[in-house]
């Protein structure tokens, strides 16, 4: 599959970039939705909130993965995204920081944003993960049972690809004396699409139905966590822990459950304490100004 889209005077544009643009945009517009429910002036939030997570998400991810894929780039190559090497988490704790800057210089509460973030994010990553698909990776297991090789369940990876992953390449050489051509894996990337896209469907009836502070952006921790420690366990392309087995991104999935379902408990809990009427912040300058309550809407 070819990865370039299309050229611009000479400048190549990737099938990749295209997806995770257009996961960007489509993660924005769905947190206007939460800003514009919670009072705020949703358009422009959401403007000033972008223009500080693209940056930070790119650098984030990067270095997420500088860190943990133990190999040793110049200051050039780091800076060479075009070449690959970016990693979801470390994009979502940039995004985090960036966020919480925003917050403080705008006088917004923090978890306002978080929950428009954590709606947006679902739905940025079930059509960003697309790009896995055009430059074959983001793959699981080998697939050897033929009744099996066929997409959505397998994908097919050609040598060049599969090559350059170490345990994928062990996993085949197990089976083959020679490496095929083509060989089926797990279309790992798939499965994590999906599911992020229906837990996008349910996190946005959540946010239709109830206006809890804090919810949508601790169920986003309880979801991802889960399906993302799911889902890295059949990959063959992990991030690990040194020279061990542990799998980086099971463990901070871990640790966003934990978190998550906390974070649930406590608003769930400070909800009844106060009879479904807990106050908020009145909106600043930038939004409506009214005084939002938490609870059901109509």
């Amino acid at each position: 599959m070819n990865r370039v889209a299309f050229s611009i005077f000479g400048v190549e544009i990737y099938w990749y970039a295209i997806f995770i643009t257009l996961g960007m945009i489509c993660g924005a517009l769905s947190a206007t939705y939460v800003f514009k429910k919670r009072g705020y002036k949703a358009f422009d939030l959401m403007i000033d909130c972008m223009i500080a997570v693209i940056p930070s998400a790119i650098i984030g991810a990067r270095l997420y993965y500088y860190l943990f894929s133990g190999e040793h780039w110049t200051i050039a190559q780091f800076f060479d995204f075009r070449s690959g090497g970016l990693a979801v988490y470390g994009g979502i704790i940039a995004s985090a920081i960036a966020l919480l800057v925003v917050a403080k210089i705008k006088k917004i509460n923090i978890i306002d944003i978080f929950d428009g973030g954590g709606l947006g994010l679902l739905i940025g990553q079930a059509i960003g993960r697309w790009g896995n698909f055009v430059n074959q990776e983001a793959f699981g297991n080998l697939v050897i049972d033929p009744a099996k090789q066929w997409f959505p369940l397998a994908v097919k990876i050609p040598y060049e690809n599969y090559s350059t992953v170490p345990d994928a390449l062990a996993e085949v050489l197990k089976y083959y004396q020679t490496p095929p051509q083509y060989c089926y894996f797990m279309a790992t990337f798939f499965y994590e699409s999906m599911l992020c896209l229906l837990c996008f469907i349910a996190l946005f009836i959540i946010a239709k139905k109830i206006n809890i502070k804090g919810v949508l952006y601790s169920s986003y921790f309880v979801a991802y966590g889960i399906i993302r420690l799911i889902v890295e366990g059949f990959r063959t392309d992990s991030l690990k822990i040194g020279e061990s087995a542990f799998r980086v991104s099971q463990l901070l999935s871990l640790v966003l459950i934990f978190v998550g379902i906390g974070l649930l408990v406590f608003y769930i809990v400070r909800y009844k304490k106060y009879n479904g009427n807990v106050p908020l912040k009145k909106a600043e300058d930038d939004n409506s100004g009214d005084t939002i309550e938490e609870g059901f809407t109509e």
